[in-house]
């Protein structure tokens, strides 16, 4: 099943941008690049403010500048709703 981010870099490939994805998981940046035209994958945990800083500079060295940025990423448990605590929902809030 694909999610939001996917289908965001999609779109924004058919309408030609180069599309900068970020993954803590270089397998999923594989499958992404080899699906969508224009793309780039980089690994990056994005709860790490340094690997925030160096991913960019890679983008932009690679790339050139950012013309277009989507935050879409959230930390916490996948699970149902009726299983999770307050603290993992106040984590996901924090960091989505």
């Amino acid at each position: 099943e694909r999610g939001i981010g996917e289908h965001v870099a999609m779109k924004f490939a058919s309408e030609g941008y180069q599309i900068a994805m970020l993954a803590r998981r270089k397998d999923n940046l594989d499958r992404l690049e080899k699906e969508i035209t224009g793309s780039k994958g980089y690994v990056c945990d994005v709860s790490i403010t340094d690997q925030i800083h160096t991913t960019i500079q890679a983008i932009i060295k690679d790339l050139g500048p950012i013309d277009v940025l989507i935050v879409n990423t959230s930390a916490g448990p996948f699970k149902s709703f009726d299983s999770t605590t307050q603290e993992e929902f106040d984590l996901a809030l924090s960091t989505g």
